[in-house]
């Protein structure tokens, strides 16, 4: 499993937790939450990322990395 960031499109935290519930019961694990961009982190399959970019309440979905600053 990877890992990703999932940016919704709604800021209502219902809808984030009515998806979030989704995204669980589909084999995802969240790892933290993102409240700052309306995101959490989820460890998941590629196929279930791929899966959920047709879900019309998630703005993006993008692999999280490490950034750093030389």
């Amino acid at each position: 499993m990877n890992s990703y960031i999932v940016v919704f499109k709604n800021s209502d935290s219902n809808s984030i937790m009515d998806s979030t519930a989704k995204i669980e019961s589909m084999g995802g694990i969240v790892t933290d939450k993102l409240p700052i961009i309306n995101g959490i982190v989820v460890e998941m399959s590629q196929s279930l990322a791929d899966s959920l970019e047709s879900n019309q309440d998630i703005k993006y979905i993008e692999k999280n990395s490490e950034v750093s600053i030389n």
